[in-house]
């Protein structure tokens, strides 16, 4: 996935939920550190083995898939590489905001 620098003068490159928000981000960033590593790997299966399902857990993990699916969607729509890498990217990261929002909403009516 090919990179682009857009970062503001004064401002370093490293990782921010802000840059990520408003897509300023490059796509492979933007999808495999903060929608596989970050949002799945950390909040999803490392906060639902110490928490378990309760609605709570499930409220912040909806919350943050869902601001790092805006930030995919957004540097995806950025992205000057292949449209299929920006596509999937959007799938794979609106597909997983839906699982989060349901399990969220499971949770609420009870088990």
């Amino acid at each position: 996935m090919a990179a682009y620098d857009d970062t503001p003068e004064g401002e370093g490159p490293g990782l921010s939920l802000a840059r990520l928000i408003e897509g300023k981000l490059p796509l492979g960033t933007a999808f495999w550190t903060y929608h596989v590593l970050i949002s799945t790997v950390v909040v999803g299966f490392g906060g639902g083995v110490i928490f378990g399902p309760n609605a709570i857990f499930l409220a912040l993990a909806t919350l943050v898939q869902l601001a790092v699916t805006v930030g995919v969607w957004r540097s995806a729509y950025r992205y000057n590489g292949s449209r299929l890498w920006a596509i999937l990217a959007s799938l794979f990261s609106g597909v997983a905001l839906l699982v989060d929002t349901w399990l969220f909403f499971i949770s609420l009516i009870g088990k």
